[in-house]
C-alpha cells in the first residue's frame, strides 16, 4: 500500500531534501510507518516454487587456468582487491617472476602491466601492454593499459608535443574499434586531451558522454560529464548528471565540489569550473 511512496522519498532526495524532511513529506507521521514495518516483518512472506527446467541457461564452459594464470593468481587477486602507494610495490614485486616465465600468456601479461602501472613504472607497465597485445591482438584491455602507461609517460617527461599524442591517440582508438561499446577506451580518449592541456574535441566529448551512459555507476565519469556538459551549453544535462554526486553522504570532497556545481546552477544557471575534469 506504501510502494508510491517509496519512490516519492527517492525523488525528495534527488531534489535536494534533507532525509527526515524527505521521509516526513512522503510517508506522513514516521511512528506509524515504523509500526507497519514491524508488523511487516513479522508477517509471512509467499513464496511460489519454480521448476528448473523453467528456466532456461546457455551453455556453460569451464576451463583449467593456464600455467602462467596459476601462477599469478596471487597476485593478481590482491590487485583486484585494492592497492595503494604503500601496498602497490610489494604487489608489482611478487609477480614479477611470471611474465618473464610466460611471455605468451596474454592474460598474465595483461595482468602484470596493471601492476606495474599501479607501482608507478610506467616502461614496464607498456612493455608488458605490449607482450599482451603481441599475444592477443583483440584483448582490448592491453590497449588500454598501453595507452595509460603512454599517457603517465609523456605527462612525466612534460612531454606535451602533437606528435606524441597522436601516436598515443591512435592506441586508443585501436582499442575502442575493437569493441566500441567498452565504456574504458572512450574514456581514455577524453582524458588524452585534458592531460595534454588542450580542449577536448567534440568527438571526445560525445565519447565521453557515451562512456557515461554505459557506465552510469562510475563516480569519476560521472564527475567528467557533468563540467562537459557545462562548458557544452548543457545546463539541464549537467544538473541531472551531478546531483546524485552532490547528494551521496559518503562523497566526501566529490561531493563536495559537486553540491558547489549544483548551487551555481541552480543559482545563476552559468558556471565555469575552477578545474578541468580529472
Amino acid at each position: 500500500s506504501r510502494s508510491a511512496q517509496g519512490m516519492a522519498y527517492l525523488k525528495a532526495i534527488h531534489d535536494g531534501k534533507r532525509a527526515r524532511e524527505a521521509a516526513q513529506s512522503a510517508f506522513g507521521e514516521l511512528r506509524t510507518l515504523d509500526r507497519e514495518l514491524d508488523r511487516y516483518a513479522r508477517g509471512r512472506f509467499g513464496a511460489r516454487k519454480i521448476e528448473a527446467k523453467a528456466v532456461a541457461s546457455g551453455a556453460i564452459t569451464l576451463r583449467r587456468l593456464t600455467p602462467g594464470e596459476e601462477s599469478f593468481m596471487e597476485v593478481r587477486l590482491r590487485s583486484t582487491a585494492g592497492v595503494n602507494g604503500e601496498t602497490a610495490p610489494g604487489a608489482y614485486a611478487a609477480g614479477k617472476r611470471a611474465p618473464a616465465a610466460f611471455p605468451n600468456d596474454a592474460l598474465v601479461q595483461r595482468w602484470f602491466a596493471e601492476t606495474a602501472f599501479d607501482a608507478g613504472d610506467f616502461a614496464e607497465a607498456e612493455a608488458a601492454a605490449d607482450r599482451a597485445i603481441a599475444a592477443d591482438p583483440k584483448l582490448v584491455e592491453a590497449y588500454c593499459y598501453k595507452a595509460s602507461a603512454q599517457m603517465a609517460q609523456a605527462s612525466r617527461r612534460k612531454d606535451f608535443s602533437a606528435e606524441t599524442w597522436k601516436a598515443i591517440r591512435k592506441t586508443i582508438v585501436a582499442a575502442n574499434k575493437l569493441d566500441p561499446e567498452d565504456p574504458e577506451p572512450l574514456m581514455l580518449y577524453f582524458r588524452s586531451f585534458v592531460a595534454a592541456g588542450i580542449a577536448p574535441t567534440p568527438t571526445a566529448r560525445e565519447g565521453l558522454y557515451k562512456a557515461f551512459e554505459l557506465a552510469p555507476q562510475d563516480a569519476g565519469l560521472r564527475f567528467n560529464a557533468a563540467p562537459t556538459r557545462l562548458r557544452d551549453g548543457k545546463l539541464d544535462e549537467a544538473r541531472e548528471t551531478i546531483r546524485p554526486l552532490a547528494f551521496n553522504p559518503h562523497g566526501g570532497a566529490m561531493a563536495a565540489h559537486a553540491t558547489k556545481i549544483l548551487a551555481a546552477i541552480d543559482g545563476a544557471h552559468t558556471y565555469v569550473p575552477d578545474r578541468g575534469p580529472v
